[in-house]
């Protein structure tokens, strides 16, 4: 009877996504590992959609598609988990792609251990002068949780935070957990609830380092580029809140890691918002502040220094935020493609040897380098800090910056410091370096 069923069910969730649904089907259409099902919830779309549903479903009969009038992300997830035949479940947004060995990777893996959870990293796509490109993401910034059994009842939790379409997931460890997307209405911060859960309630998990999903990043219909949803991620960290006391969950370290994402997502919801929805915004997000002071979260080493002084400067100042932290663009590609413009076929200095500049010599030089016809000479690394000079990072040296201007008089200088980009900058137009040529990594 096995052999008649998939052992692997994806869920595909779509509303009004003909622009890049064809790719999205492809990929999975397309995978390696064929014993699958692709489960279609359309949420009343008003465009091609459907029809472009039909035709795939024409040519492929592993596509099952279910109408629903319900525009709720988490409901229609929730619809593909109940109609789902596969011993495992994942999760495909109707913007983005699946890497076309993801289904055959996970999958081989799960059936070596008995796994709740099995996962991989993120490649983030956009478009770029008419060329798809991207670059890798970690789901996690240690190393050591990769490629390995994790058994969390022999270690400390580790947590996605998001990020749920790039894993498989049992099905009966979700049913036996009831753990659900939360039915907000629209597409906005579910998949937080549906992370948090998996997380702390999975028994073992394996993650591969490796992309195995493509995560779009310049869709601009995206949730998570939408002013007008203020208060969503208020209402997932409440879905979140309840069914931690619902399940009577008293683990400290738990409900501390619930704090910090909670605050951490409000004080970066703050950033992305414009005035009219700080405006908004504030009210609900001191109201909180105020209520969750009680449970001491300012005292229990939950955040750093840094994001600490965020949260008493706001108790102490409404306007703080309007003060001390600049409006942040959420649409992190624009600053990538603003980016690429600068240094593209361009020779580069990356000014700052330390995390960023290393990042960019990794991941940026990468994209431009993918792209037809263009590269990217990355000449040198220059720092403030004499004690680096003559090191080197990936073969190439560190010098100072008075060298770097001197060496290279017509290069691109990438600011590749957050914190000093300022005093940085300044700095470089001592050299009557000219504004067009310096640029930033953020």
């Amino acid at each position: 009877m096995k052999k008649n069923l998939p052992d692997v069910s994806i869920i595909v969730p779509i509303h009004n996504s003909e622009k890049y649904l064809e790719r999205c089907l492809d990929s999975v259409c397309g995978q390696t590992y064929k014993n699958i099902e692709i489960i279609c919830v359309d949420g009343g779309s008003k465009d091609n959609s459907p029809s472009i549903l039909k035709r795939y479903k024409e040519k492929d009969l592993r596509i099952k598609i279910i109408n629903d009038s319900n525009t709720s992300y988490g409901h229609k997830i929730n619809i593909g988990f109940q109609s789902a035949k596969g011993e495992y479940v994942g999760i495909l947004e109707s913007d983005d792609k699946y890497c076309i060995d993801m289904v055959g990777n996970l999958y081989s893996i799960a059936q070596k251990y008995p796994l709740d959870v099995v996962g991989g990293n993120i490649r983030q796509i956009f478009d770029y002068r008419g060329v798809e490109t991207g670059y890798e993401v970690q789901t996690y910034k240690d190393d050591s949780y990769y490629n390995r059994l994790i058994v969390k009842q022999e270690e400390p939790i580790i947590y996605a935070h998001g990020a749920i379409f790039a894993s498989l997931y049992r099905k009966s460890f979700l049913m036996e957990k009831e753990i659900k997307v939360n039915e907000t209405p629209g597409a906005a911060f579910q998949d937080q609830g549906f992370s948090f859960l998996t997380d702390i309630l999975a028994e073992t998990a394996y993650y591969i380092k490796k992309p195995v999903y493509e995560y779009r990043i310049d869709n601009i219909g995206s949730s998570v580029h939408d002013d007008k949803k203020i208060f969503e991620i208020t209402w997932e960290m409440s879905f979140i809140e309840r069914e931690l006391k619902d399940r009577k969950i008293i683990n400290k370290d738990i409900w501390n890691e619930f704090w910090h994402l909670k605050y951490l997502s409000y004080i970066d919801k703050m950033q992305s918002l414009s005035q009219f929805g700080r405006d908004q915004f504030k009210r609900e997000f001191r109201c909180d502040l105020e209520r969750d002071i009680q449970y001491g979260i300012l005292e229990k080493n939950i955040f750093n220094k840094e994001q600490t002084a965020i949260l008493q400067g706001f108790r102490e100042d409404n306007d703080f935020f309007e003060k001390r932290i600049p409006y942040k663009d959420s649409m992190v590609v624009k600053k990538i493609q603003a980016l690429l413009d600068c240094v593209l076929n361009k020779p580069v200095v990356i000014f700052g040897a330390g995390k960023q500049g290393i990042y960019f010599f990794n991941t940026v030089k990468k994209i431009c380098d993918s792209l037809p016809g263009a590269h990217t000479e990355i000449k040198c690394f220059c720092d403030n800090s004499a004690e680096l000079y003559g090191r080197d990072i990936e073969g190439k040296i560190i010098i100072s910056v008075d060298q770097a201007v001197n060496d290279f008089p017509e290069a691109v200088f990438v600011i590749a410091n957050a914190k000093h980009y300022k005093e940085m900058m300044n700095q470089l137009k001592k050299y009557n370096i000219d504004e067009s040529r310096i640029c930033f990594l953020w």
